[in-house]
């Protein structure tokens, strides 16, 4: 995730820093409770002061969720779904072309609704993400079925066993 770029717009916000105690103070901070360790800020569009280059009576919105979270846990469930098979290649097939069926409908949407174009290249940024984790993941299957952790019998951690009890 940290080798991400973040959308325009989008800044993490460690909540030690200045800029989070300022918010915080004012009542703008993370919901109830104490705050992660990070937040993503998007500044919302408004006029910029000319030359400050500030939002002009706006706030930003908070997150705790990376804006490409969707396609981090994507990843991370496909990984473990993974280490439970033993055709790797048709599971990647099918979830790469999940991925590009949703890049398609996104371009769609993009191309009939003109207004939704920011929200669109998001989702399809988000998309390209998860498309090339898929990638990855199956260069490294194909280089190589180590790197999928396995239990002293042979079988994947986290699969079933002979009787069907989960095993992880």
């Amino acid at each position: 995730m940290g080798a991400t770029s973040l959308p325009v717009g989008v800044s993490v916000l460690d909540t030690r820093s200045p800029e989070y105690r300022a918010l915080e103070a004012q009542g703008r901070g993370a919901p109830a409770g104490p705050p992660p360790p990070l937040l993503f800020a998007r500044a919302p569009a408004g006029p910029r002061t000319p030359l400050a280059g500030e939002l002009q009576g706006s706030e930003p919105e908070l997150s705790e969720e990376h804006p490409y979270q969707e396609a981090f846990e994507f990843a991370a469930a496909l990984v473990l779904l993974l280490q439970g098979v033993e055709d790797t290649a048709s599971v990647l097939d099918i979830a790469e072309e999940v991925w590009l069926q949703q890049h398609r409908e996104a371009i769609a949407v993009q191309d009939a609704r003109p207004e939704a174009r920011a929200e669109c290249r998001r989702q399809m940024r988000e998309l390209e993400i998860g498309c090339s984790l898929v990638a990855r993941l199956r260069t490294r299957t194909a280089s190589s079925a180590a790197w999928i952790p396995r239990l002293p019998g042979g079988e994947a951690v986290g699969a079933e066993d002979a009787s069907g009890a989960w095993r992880g």
